[in-house]
C-alpha cells in the first residue's frame, strides 16, 4: 500500500541538495566527420607529445588525492581525449588538436550566420554547439557557458524560493500539550523516495514489505518514513516528554513505530544522498521511543506543483507494534 501517488500536473524531480557543478560541463555534440584532420596544413601532421586519456586520469590509489582539474589547452586536450570528441584519431598529437581547437573558436567568435553550414558539410561539426568543449581555450566560448551557467543558478534559486514561499505558508502546527522542543524547517527538503533513522551500525534498509501500511516501516534499530521522489517536503519536528494526544484532523496518513536509540543524535536521512534532519532524541536520552509520522499534500496559492508535508513526533515510550491511526481515503 502506497502513498496516493502525485498527479500529473507534477513536474519532473529536481535534486534534493544543489550538488557542486563543474564549470565545465555543458553537453557537447561529438560526432564528427573524419575528413577533418584533411583540412589541417601538412606541418600540423608533426609528430610531437600525444596526450592520452589515461594520462588525464591516472589510476591511483582511493587514499591518494588526484591533482586539481586541468585548465587552459590541457583541460580542452583531455575534455577531447576523454570524450573522444572531435572524431580525431588517438594518436593525434596534441598540437594538432589543440590547432583544430583554436579554428574552430575562431570560427565560434566570428559567429558568422553562413560559417557553421560550411563547417557542417565540411567536416560535419556544428560548432556552435561546440561552445563546452571549447571553453577552455575560446574566451567567446567561456562567455556563453558563464551565461548559460547564471541562468541556471537564476532558475535554481527562483525555484527554491517559491517553495520557502509554499512552506511558510502551510498552516503551522499547534501541539495539544507542550514539546520539548519543536522545530519548523523554513527551507523546504528533497528527500527522495523516503528517509530512514537507525542505530549506529545498524545501518539502512528496512525491507519494502514492512512498509505495508504505505508511510511508515521499521525493523531492528531503524525506522523508515516513504516519500515522493522528486517533491520537496516541508517538514516540522517535535519532541515530547510524555506520549502527545493522537491528531488525524488535517492529515492524509498517520502513523507509528518504535525505535531503540542506543546514543548520540537521532535522526533521520534520506535513503539515497545526504539530506539529514535535526536531532530528535529528548536531550540526547537513550532506550526506546516512539516515532509518530503525520503526512499531507498540498499546494501553494494558485500553484499546480503539489507538495509534501511531515510532522513527526518523537516521545519515549515502549512497544515495537507498528500502529496506523489514519489512512488515505480509499486505501
Amino acid at each position: 500500500m502506497t502513498l496516493p501517488s502525485p498527479t500529473s500536473d507534477v513536474l519532473p524531480p529536481r535534486p534534493a541538495s544543489p550538488p557542486a557543478r563543474s564549470r565545465r560541463h555543458v553537453p557537447v555534440t561529438a560526432v564528427f566527420a573524419s575528413a577533418a584532420l584533411c583540412l589541417l596544413p601538412v606541418a600540423d601532421h608533426a609528430r610531437g607529445p600525444v596526450t592520452t586519456a589515461q594520462d588525464c586520469s591516472p589510476a591511483r590509489p582511493a587514499e591518494v588525492a588526484g591533482p586539481p582539474p586541468p585548465t587552459g589547452a590541457r583541460a580542452f586536450i583531455c575534455a577531447v581525449r576523454t570524450d573522444k570528441a572531435l572524431g580525431l584519431a588517438t594518436s593525434t598529437p596534441d598540437q594538432v588538436l589543440l590547432a583544430h581547437g583554436h579554428r574552430l573558436c575562431a570560427a565560434y567568435t566570428r559567429d558568422d550566420p553562413d560559417e557553421p553550414a560550411r563547417l557542417d558539410a565540411a567536416e560535419g561539426v556544428d560548432v556552435r554547439e561546440l561552445y563546452g568543449l571549447l571553453a577552455p581555450i575560446c574566451p567567446a566560448a567561456d562567455a556563453t557557458v558563464e551565461a548559460d551557467l547564471a541562468a541556471a543558478d537564476r532558475e535554481f534559486a527562483e525555484s527554491d524560493a517559491k517553495e520557502r514561499r509554499k512552506c511558510a505558508a502551510t498552516p503551522r502546527h499547534r501541539p495539544l500539550i507542550a514539546p520539548a522542543k519543536a522545530v519548523r524547517l523554513e527551507d523546504p527538503r528533497w528527500p527522495g523516495t523516503g528517509m530512514e533513522l537507525y542505530a549506529p551500525g545498524t545501518g539502512a534498509g528496512v525491507p519494502v514489505q514492512s512498509l505495508k501500511n504505505g508511510l511508515v516501516g521499521a525493523g531492528p534499530g531503524h525506522v523508515a518514513v516513504r516519500t515522493h521522489a522528486g517533491l520537496p517536503a516541508c517538514v516540522t519536528l517535535e519532541t515530547y516528554a510524555l506520549r502527545p494526544p493522537v491528531e488525524t484532523k488535517g492529515w492524509d496518513h498517520v502513523a507509528e513505530a518504535g525505535y531503540d536509540h542506543r546514543g548520540g543524535r537521532m535522526f533521520f536521512r534520506a535513503s539515497t544522498g545526504g539530506m539529514e534532519l535535526p536531532d530528535l532524541s529528548l536531550d540526547g536520552r537513550t532506550g526506546h521511543y516512539r516515532i509518530r509520522v503525520h503526512f499531507a499534500w498540498f499546494r501553494g496559492e494558485g500553484g499546480k506543483r503539489r507538495s509534501q508535508r511531515l510532522l513527526i513526533m518523537a516521545y519515549p515510550g515502549q512497544g515495537d507494534d507498528l500502529v496506523t491511526y489514519r489512512k488515505p481515503p480509499g486505501r
